[in-house]
């Protein structure tokens, strides 16, 4: 997923490190994770941020709310656990968690925005209350990875894997 073993990227205005070793990369094709995560954020940088850091479970990526129908469709209406930007061009996250749970009623389910969700319209607020927000947990952006990460630990467990996962990360970093 990633060319180089190491980048650095300016998001929202913070630098952020983010360190992919070699043998990350090279692990990321021989797991054998149960878990699936469907990963939808239009801004590629942050969709690749989230890749490499939830590299431990299979992850399927998705830049529009369309692909993402797609691909959940082609993986079978399976996943673990749906991770979506609330704002897409053309729909948003809500829209694909709706049609997720119209498939997988239980799938967990975390929404981030960038925005604040007071500013979400009527429409877009109905239908996140038809989703039932006792079930859906949102993050604000920039938020702590290592909450991100300890929320999906905490929903779907620990990715089953053969080998061990290689992925340096700062203590600090947020996304």
């Amino acid at each position: 997923m990633f060319g180089a073993a190491a980048f650095v990227t300016e998001l929202r205005g913070k630098i952020i490190p983010v360190e992919c070793t070699s043998q990350e990369a090279a692990m990321k094709h021989k797991r054998t994770t149960t878990k699936t995560i469907l990963v939808v954020e239009d801004e590629v940088t942050v969709l690749k941020l989230l890749t490499c850091y939830l590299g431990q479970y299979n992850i399927i990526e998705a830049t529009t709310a369309e692909d993402a129908l797609r691909l959940f469709i082609d993986n079978n209406c399976h996943i673990d656990l749906l991770l979506a930007d609330v704002r897409l061009p053309r729909s948003s996250g809500i829209q694909v968690a709706l049609f997720v749970r119209s498939k997988i009623p239980s799938v967990p389910v975390i929404l981030t925005s960038g925005y604040c969700m007071d500013d979400l319209s009527a429409l877009a607020y109905a239908d996140l209350k038809r989703l039932v927000l006792t079930s859906v947990v949102i993050f604000q952006k920039p938020f702590q990875i290592e909450l991100l990460l300890q929320t999906i630990r905490g929903l779907i467990g620990s990715p089953k894997m053969a080998g061990t996962a290689f992925l340096k990360t700062s203590s600090a970093t947020s996304l």
